[in-house]
């Protein structure tokens, strides 16, 4: 659910129902968390991903861009011992066994180039399991466009 505020720079998006990943490793786009993009266009953002999952599986994080854009993108409070995060650099995020809801702060910066397209939340189970990852409803994606 993307929301347009009064400035036409910032974008919300509002995950508005659960997503479930179930024994796959294989990157799967976000239904809702997504941001499209124009031309020579430069947003910084802020995505806060709620999820649960099992211990062992735990969840990881990616995104895709449009061809040529550049993308640096972190998550807060957590390393990988990678410093260059750029576009296609995953993040792995550890979960908790069941229900218990954790959350992540991916953030970043993109310029578009030459190329519209959307900046795509990709994410999966890191060790596939049987059981059930879930990014939870009410994960939001804050973008405001600089350029």
């Amino acid at each position: 659910m993307i929301h347009r505020n009064r400035d036409p720079r910032l974008v919300t998006i509002l995950k508005s129902a659960d997503e479930i990943v179930n024994n796959s490793t294989t990157y799967q786009d976000d239904n809702e968390l997504f941001l499209p993009v124009g031309v020579n266009q430069y947003w910084t953002f802020e995505l806060y991903a709620i999820f649960t999952g099992n211990a062992t599986a735990d969840i990881k994080f990616t995104f895709t861009v449009p061809a040529g854009a550049v993308m640096f993108w972190g998550v807060q409070g957590y390393f990988d011992g990678n410093t260059d995060l750029r576009d296609q650099t995953q993040a792995v995020v550890g979960a908790a066994n069941g229900a218990t809801e954790r959350g992540v702060l991916l953030q970043g910066i993109i310029d578009t180039a030459a190329a519209a397209g959307n900046m795509q939340l990709q994410w999966a189970q890191n060790v596939a399991n049987a059981s059930d990852t879930t990014v939870i409803k009410g994960s939001s994606l804050i973008a405001y466009r600089i350029l």
